[in-house]
């Protein structure tokens, strides 16, 4: 019994020797002025925000588990708690590596439930895989490649089950030690047993962040999603000109969303592992029909914890 003690010691010893581990941690205070991304009717709320992202590295492997959770103050059909849990295989590390990985993904939200704004304002579980691959080249410049297959399942909407194929392009570089920045792309194409959800998208971004002194530094990013539904349409009018007179008509035509966030924020490193971060986010949002129309504006204060 002793000897099996004392394995599985030495077991444990070894595996804490070779393995490492990392938390991202944060507590937000926010508050929105369009709280149910309502086109007309805006309602103002105040919601407390809390996420940890931990890793697990040991050799090849990484493990992760991210946890949010969102309590509002008055929009309490707003509530949600989601989970990711993942697992990162690197196949061949180095300048040029490759990385396989799955990750397990859940939302549910905790209030009545609503009908959303957005395509993913509905308590779902789902799955998704992918591979990444990461160029390193000279002068701090990276390029990242994730092809990935998503699926979703939203229990409480029909049974509505979506695909999702995409790929994502990332370009980043250290311009010197104070400033950072990126640039982005997505596209990608969900298919939905609920045929009004299926579209094609695509997202372009951009962000940077510049450091101040040792401890402050100001970050900004903007994002531009656009996506055209597949079997959704609307009516828009169109003018035509002849010799004569000009006329008008209409003409029936793909519905699209066009979605816009700009972020500003400001961030103060207080000690090693604790940060301050404050900001605002804008978020516009338009569609061809007018349907998913709404803008919302939001203010928000974090503390980070990272370790």
């Amino acid at each position: 019994m002793k000897i099996k003690y004392i394995f599985g010691f030495v077991f444990f010893l070894t595996l804490q020797a070779q393995a490492s581990v990392s938390s991202i941690n944060y507590m937000g205070l926010y508050y929105t002025d369009n709280a149910n991304f309502e086109k007309d009717q805006k309602d103002g709320d105040f919601y407390l925000g809390l996420s940890t992202l931990s890793t697990l590295a040991l050799e090849e492997w990484k493990w992760r588990l991210r946890l949010g959770f969102f309590d509002y103050a008055k929009e309490k059909q707003n509530d949600f708690l989601s989970s990711q849990i993942s697992g990162h295989f690197m196949l061949n590390p180095g300048t040029h590596s490759t990385e396989l990985y799955l990750k397990l993904l859940f939302q549910n939200y905790l209030g009545s439930q609503v009908s959303g704004s957005t395509d993913t304002s509905y308590n779902y579980t789902g799955f998704e895989f992918g591979t990444e691959h990461n160029f390193e080249f000279k002068k701090e410049t990276r390029l990242n490649l994730r092809p990935y297959y998503q699926q979703r399942n939203y229990s409480n909407l029909n049974q509505r089950k979506d695909q999702q194929f995409g790929g994502l392009l990332t370009f980043d570089k250290d311009w010197d030690k104070k400033t950072y920045a990126y640039v982005e792309a997505e596209v990608g194409f969900l298919s939905s047993s609920l045929s009004e959800y299926s579209k094609n998208f695509l997202v372009l971004g951009v962000g940077a962040d510049h450091k101040i002194d040792t401890d402050w530094s100001l970050e900004g990013s903007l994002a531009l999603q656009s996506g055209t539904y597949t079997t959704r349409t609307t009516t828009q009018v169109v003018a035509g000109t002849s010799r004569r007179k000009s006329s008008t008509g209409t003409e029936t035509v793909p519905e699209t969303t066009n979605n816009l966030t700009l972020n500003f924020s400001g961030l103060q490193q207080i000690t090693e592992e604790f940060k301050f971060r404050a900001g605002l986010t804008m978020i516009s949002q338009g569609s061809r029909s007018g349907d998913e129309s709404y803008s919302a504006n939001i203010i928000y204060g974090q503390l980070n914890y990272n370790f």
